[in-house]
């Protein structure tokens, strides 16, 4: 390697299955000059990123079973790269790479991942994967549909802690009148 070559650096890349589909993350941002090839049996990408000078990086994944590319869609954000890749046999897979030994760029997705003896839950298929994102933009509402909610039960005035009787007797008042604790002292020691 040359000291005139920066060196090539891997992205990090983040990774889920289903029985029927992978879900591939390129955690990268404002990606420049991207080159994504997808292909029955692995996936090359390539790139720029960072600022003020950019950083070449580049991926192969030569995954463990076959894929169709075809039936495959990709999502680009200023973050990452979100992929999902559809397999052609169903099936879980033991990993994703044909290669058994562990890559430190290479992380499990545990936000999409499912167990194989879990059911899977209902996302409405990928044919939304595109109005996934899109869908985003009503979050900017920042809760605005709650402002003319009517008031919670909770906000109702809370009764008082103690019966209107009991807060006279310990201030003194006794038949309706209130007696200060030095006419209380004197009363006592009239009759003592």
């Amino acid at each position: 390697m040359s000291g005139d070559q920066p060196a090539v650096l891997h992205p990090p890349v983040l990774w889920a299955q289903r029985a029927d589909s992978l879900y591939i993350t390129i955690s990268l941002g404002d990606v420049k000059d991207k080159v994504l090839d997808l292909k029955d049996g692995s996936l090359l990408f390539r790139g720029k990123s960072g600022t003020p000078k950019p950083r070449e990086y580049e991926i192969l994944l030569e995954f463990y079973g076959q894929v169709d590319p075809e039936n495959s869609r990709q999502m680009s954000t200023d973050r990452e790269i979100v992929m999902y890749i559809k397999k052609k046999e169903n099936g879980f897979w033991p990993r994703l790479l044909s290669s058994s030994t562990k890559q430190p760029w290479l992380k499990v997705d545990f936000n999409r991942w499912v167990d194989e003896n879990e059911s899977e839950p209902e996302l409405g298929g990928m044919d939304n994967f595109a109005n996934m994102f899109s869908d985003m933009s009503r979050f900017n509402d920042y809760g605005a549909d709650d402002a003319d909610a009517d008031v919670d039960s909770d906000d109702e005035d809370l009764p008082d802690l103690e019966s209107p009787s009991k807060a006279g007797e310990e201030k003194g008042e006794i038949n309706g009148e209130t007696k200060n604790a030095e006419e209380e002292k004197n009363t006592e020691e009239a009759t003592a």
